[in-house]
């Protein structure tokens, strides 16, 4: 299945994403191993999407990943370190902050779902809300303020970025 990115989402101040137990799909590296032209064209999509972080001003980005996604081996060994390393290096960018959702905060709202925030200046917030199959956009304020709501809940109960850079 082909996901089409949000219309204007290059215009997006900033980019709050909280990520079940899977890595960020903004911070992916081109380094998982390829298979399918459909798991290839979702790279492509994806690594064009991250050119929007080297503009000159670009949209402020606020991750809360499980701490599932850094323990679960996806790929080598090799692999997993390269992504560790992707992560701390998106650390140093003054814009990107990533925080980790740990276990011993248990079950949270987010777990079985992909939500990203988009604050935009023309259309206020947007909602995208990613599912194993499908993918929901909501605009209306009392979805997005609920969804603004779980993500603030969830930044205060992850770990801050000073504890995810000794982690990773």
């Amino acid at each position: 299945m082909q996901r089409t990115p949000v219309s204007g989402s290059a215009v997006a101040r900033s980019l709050p994403v909280c990520r079940p137990p899977s890595t960020p799909a903004r911070s992916w590296e081109p380094r998982y191993p390829k298979g399918a032209a459909e798991i290839d064209l979702m790279m492509a999509q994806r690594l064009e999407q991250q050119q929007i972080l080297d503009q000159e001003h670009p949209p402020g980005l606020h991750f809360i990943i499980d701490e599932g996604a850094l323990r679960r081996m996806v790929g080598s060994p090799k692999v997993m370190v390269q992504q560790w390393e992707h992560l701390l290096e998106a650390t140093e960018r003054t814009h990107i902050t990533v925080q980790v959702m740990p276990f011993s905060e248990g079950a949270h709202a987010e777990l079985a779902d992909s939500s990203t925030l988009m604050e935009t200046e023309f259309h206020g917030t947007i909602q995208y809300l990613e599912t194993l199959a499908t993918g929901n956009i909501a605009t209306n304020l009392p979805a997005t303020a609920l969804a603004r709501a779980r993500f603030d809940s969830l930044a205060t109960n992850a770990l801050s970025e000073k504890t995810v850079r000794t982690l990773l």
